[in-house]
């Protein structure tokens, strides 16, 4: 399969004007838009303002400005929804080291006998592959703060 050539930002912007019918007014902005987002990934944002009849045209006044919104309000709704997961996350992992703390004590992470025994399909404890991945990054840090320290 053959790949397309590489077009300029300038032959970008003509191939999006005349080949698929979007608007673009200032080829400056244009140009600046397709610097930060690459050509096809802009494109996704316009799958569902294409022509019915002609699936390669954009809908009749849709401009780059268009997909480059919804490309910004697209990045923002999924940061947004990061940080929210992550403030979960902590709450929720706050409230079962609490809970896990003062009903087994202190240390109740090293006991597998606090958790439901659950197992691969290849039999090994799911405690135990947490508990040696666990192991694994204390030592890794370990030896990150040796190297940094001499």
């Amino acid at each position: 399969m053959e790949l397309k050539p590489a077009l300029s930002y300038k032959n970008q912007i003509i191939k999006l004007k005349n080949d698929h019918n979007l608007s673009i007014s200032n080829y400056e902005f244009a140009e600046e838009i397709l610097k930060k987002v690459n050509y096809y990934r802009l494109s996704g944002y316009g799958i569902g303002l294409k022509k019915s009849e002609n699936k390669e045209h954009y809908k009749d006044k849709v401009s780059i400005e268009h997909l480059f919104n919804l490309y910004c309000f697209d990045s923002q709704f999924k940061n947004n929804i990061i940080r929210t997961i992550e403030q979960i996350e902590i709450e929720l992992r706050t409230q079962i080291a609490y809970h896990l703390s003062n009903k087994y004590g202190s240390d109740a992470l090293m006991h597998e006998n606090n958790f439901i025994y659950k197992t691969t399909k290849e039999g090994q404890s799911i405690y135990s592959i947490i508990n040696e991945n666990l192991n694994k990054e204390i030592n890794r840090q370990k030896i990150n703060l040796l190297l940094n320290i001499t």
